[in-house]
């Protein structure tokens, strides 16, 4: 074995192989993009006792200098884990939530594109950032336990600004697919907007944060803002209603009126064991209470 993985677990160690491929392969500058300098050492480590092993010199990226070096990696993952693709190996990381998370493509939904698109490049660097250095994951993974959402991540990282009001945490969310994360959620949540004292994961931010900006929703006879884990139906083949709950305002004159409404909304399902449907994860947001509180907190403002 590679001498610098000797003292880590399989699962570690089969992460920074994987990693050295993919660094490796596609020539990617270690430690520009992993928040972790311990791992960024071990990984340098890897690299170097790889092209050691292979014969090669640090700066040799010819084709024969790749394909020499991934011959290396795979005899040490087909000792590590029986498996010799690295591809494969990813994979299977990828569907655990155990890939280094700057590894991701990221595939952002145009809904969330849309709610940013006065600012879009800015934020796209935000929420780019937050997936591949996060201050904070939460992983679920594929449905071995029923009522879990299936490969979903969600992302948390807090950013800070001269003028306090304008500091928030931002927290995505989305759907693995191999390296891709396809990802429908990003929200700023400000400090003096949600209190997150307490919160016990990041399930728990993003339901703190539909209290605040979500609407009221029914699926299937089932009401509320935030929908984790809910049983809504007793077949796969049952067909699901959302429906967004009417919002009233006055018009003026005293009288109650229908308001029109902007949301996004997120509907993650599962399928457990018993062939009933649940609602993993749901909710919709009031897109125009969204962007107002954007505005209160100075957003785009340098």
């Amino acid at each position: 074995m590679i001498s610098a993985l000797e003292n880590l677990d399989q699962r570690t160690a089969a992460n920074l192989l994987a990693r050295a491929a993919f660094s490796i392969e596609y020539e990617d500058p270690i430690g520009e993009e992993t928040p972790d300098p311990a791992y960024d050492r071990v990984l340098q480590e890897v690299i170097a006792e790889v092209r050691r092993r292979a014969g090669l010199a640090p700066d040799d990226q010819s084709p024969r200098a790749i394909e020499l070096l991934s011959d290396v990696i795979d005899d040490e993952l087909i000792n590590l884990t029986g498996k010799t693709n690295v591809d494969t190996v990813l994979d299977n990381m990828a569907k655990k939530g155990e890939v280094p998370s700057d590894l991701y493509v990221l595939k952002i939904i145009d809904q969330v594109q849309d709610i940013y698109k006065r600012h879009w490049a800015s934020e796209f660097d935000i929420i780019s950032n937050t997936v591949k250095a996060a201050d904070q994951e939460q992983h679920f993974g594929p449905e071995e336990h029923g009522g879990e959402p299936t490969l979903i991540s969600l992302f948390a990282k807090s950013y800070t600004n001269k003028f306090p009001y304008r500091n928030f945490m931002m927290l995505v969310a989305g759907q693995r697919a191999g390296l891709t994360l396809h990802v429908h959620q990003a929200w700023r949540i400000y400090a003096d907007d949600i209190d997150l004292k307490n919160a016990k994961d990041l399930v728990d931010v993003l339901r703190r944060f539909c209290e605040r900006f979500g609407l009221e929703f029914e699926v299937n006879g089932v009401r509320g803002k935030f929908m984790l884990n809910v049983e809504l139906a007793n077949e796969e083949t049952y067909v699901r209603q959302i429906t967004i709950l009417p919002v009233y305002k006055n018009d003026g004159k005293g009288k109650k009126v229908e308001q029109q409404i902007r949301y996004i909304m997120s509907n993650f399902t599962n399928h457990r064991p018993d062939g009933s449907v649940g609602s993993a994860l749901t909710l919709a947001i009031d897109l125009e209470k969204y962007q107002a509180n954007l505005t209160a907190h100075g957003w785009g403002e340098s």
